[in-house]
């Protein structure tokens, strides 16, 4: 599988030590760097780590958007990591909610609502 985090290290402005920073491909597909700010390579490495999870995940700050919208960008983003079984049954019971509550922000559903 292809690494999409680079860990590189540059030296510090003195010259006297150096930094890590992450390279990558952003969502827009721009080309991200990061610097972390610390020597550390063992917290480096989780950082990285943790940003792959992030970009292979699909990881964005959630914006505003109706639940049908979401229902339908959460299951393309599972893909095939679930059976069509458990994608319907999911399916199905967003629909029914939806039918229920209606179309509504995501972001104002409440416990009520359940």
């Amino acid at each position: 599988m292809k690494q999409l985090v680079k860990l590189n290290k540059r030296p510090t402005w003195d010259g006297r030590g150096f930094t890590y920073f992450l390279r990558y491909e952003g969502e827009d597909g721009k080309r991200k760097w990061e610097t972390l700010g610390h020597a550390d390579r063992r917290k480096a490495e989780k950082q990285r780590d943790q940003k792959e999870k992030e970009l292979r995940m699909g990881y964005i700050e959630p914006g505003s958007m109706r639940l049908r919208d979401f229902m339908e960008d959460s299951l393309a983003k599972t893909g095939d990591q679930i059976r069509q079984s458990t994608r319907r049954i999911a399916e199905t019971a967003m629909n029914d909610f939806i039918g229920t509550i209606g179309n509504i922000n995501f972001r104002s559903v409440t416990l009520a609502h359940g």
